[in-house]
């Protein structure tokens, strides 16, 4: 094994907020345009099954500094005749600072 390579354990958050931070980095000017619903957008996972549209909403809302969430929908599939989570959903916010502000604070 190299000497140099250091055995480091990252922890959930920390990973999460690297990979935010290349994502935010790897967006050019050009590619940035805040009309666009993904630039609103966050991506959800691991949430409860039982989470509901309204407890995601009301769950970020009251950790969010400013700004406003347009819609929040947890994604749900038909599994014996019932509607029931997948364990993820998406957020939209009035503005990409909004989702910037909860991506960076969230942690």
């Amino acid at each position: 094994m190299d000497g140099n390579v250091k055995d480091e354990k990252v922890g959930e958050g920390d990973a999460r907020r690297v990979i935010l931070e290349q994502a935010v980095d790897g967006i050019s000017d050009v590619d940035f345009d805040p009309d666009r619903v993904e630039s609103r957008s966050l991506f959800v996972k691991n949430l409860n099954f039982k989470t509901s549209d309204e407890s995601l909403r009301k769950h970020f809302s009251e950790h969010m500094k400013g700004g406003r969430i347009l819609s929040a929908k947890v994604k749900k599939h038909i599994k014996k005749g019932q509607h029931v989570s997948m364990g993820f959903g998406f957020l939209e916010f009035d503005s990409v600072e909004t989702a910037t502000s909860v991506c960076s604070n969230w942690q």
